[in-house]
């Protein structure tokens, strides 16, 4: 962990950087908080990393590529990598916020974001919640050894976060079979029953079942198992996730289970699979 007073730009931020190991899904990130100050403004032409951010007081304007958004106290954004970037605080209302920017490979946080069906969210109003972020701030400020599973895991279940508060304010999510779909889409790295997503819709258990498979043609226990499937497929394609970390992420009883299911989908072992489709882009 290195610390910093101030960015690079001068502004009053505390800064903390952690660099990630050989096996971690991210070579580098920073973190902290950004103190009031109204000359604050960043520009960047085309970004290289992520910039998840949550608003504590005061507000600002956000540029993400052809949009504009006006944040507030509340609100929180994501600036994703190759994208223009401009942001600046209020001059007669600076805000406080605390941030995290993700540097190197974007490609698990960018899986992530497709699997949780949050890929294109850029700006979320009236969270009223930085979800993650604190956890992942005070985790670095310990300067552990070895935190990079940790900080995966803190990431992991900051999307799971951000995927339910945005999917609780669609009005899609109306349609209870639909909801469902969604739910366990949005589940998929925990272990989840049909009775879970039967209770979270308030459906009975055999009605949602049948409504299920009449509408997707899987019912919701196929639907749960080839969900973890196609994750296990996307971590496996574009990360270097030991086999046993990705049956452990996806909630499986142990890695030979995992393996077991995988191959009787694929028709590959996940070693096998990896070897053959792996992703050097």
């Amino acid at each position: 962990m290195i610390m910093k007073s101030k960015s690079l730009e001068g502004f009053n931020e505390d800064i903390y950087i952690h660099l990630g190991s050989l096996r971690s899904q991210f070579l580098a990130l920073s973190c902290g908080i950004t103190y009031p100050d109204p000359r604050y403004t960043i520009t960047r032409k085309n970004a290289s990393h992520f910039s998840i951010e949550y608003v504590y007081e005061g507000s600002g304007v956000i540029n993400h590529g052809n949009d504009s958004y006006k944040a507030d106290a509340g609100d929180f954004f994501i600036l994703h990598p190759n994208t223009y970037h401009h942001y600046f605080s209020d001059k007669k209302n600076p805000w406080k916020k605390i941030f995290l920017t993700i540097n190197g490979d974007p490609k698990f946080l960018n899986t992530l974001l497709k699997l949780y069906k949050i890929n294109d969210v850029c700006f979320l109003k009236g969270t009223n919640s930085p979800f993650q972020l604190e956890n992942i701030l005070d985790l670095v400020k310990e300067d552990a050894h070895d935190i990079d599973h940790e900080l995966e895991s803190l990431v992991l279940r900051m999307i799971m976060d951000i995927s339910d508060f945005y999917y609780s304010h669609d009005p899609a999510a109306l349609d209870k079979i639909t909801a469902a779909k969604s739910f366990i889409e949005r589940r998929v790295s925990t272990k989840i029953s049909v009775s879970e997503v039967a209770e979270f819709v308030s459906l009975d258990r055999s009605y949602l079942s049948r409504q299920f498979s009449k509408k997707y043609g899987l019912s919701p226990a196929e639907y749960i198992i080839l969900s973890k499937i196609e994750y296990a497929m996307d971590l496996l394609r574009t990360s270097d996730m030991s086999v046993k970390m990705i049956a452990e992420q996806l909630s499986f009883t142990d890695t030979p289970h995992f393996s077991q299911r995988f191959r009787h989908h694929t028709g590959y072992t996940p070693i096998e699979f990896r070897n053959k489709f792996k992703s050097d882009a």
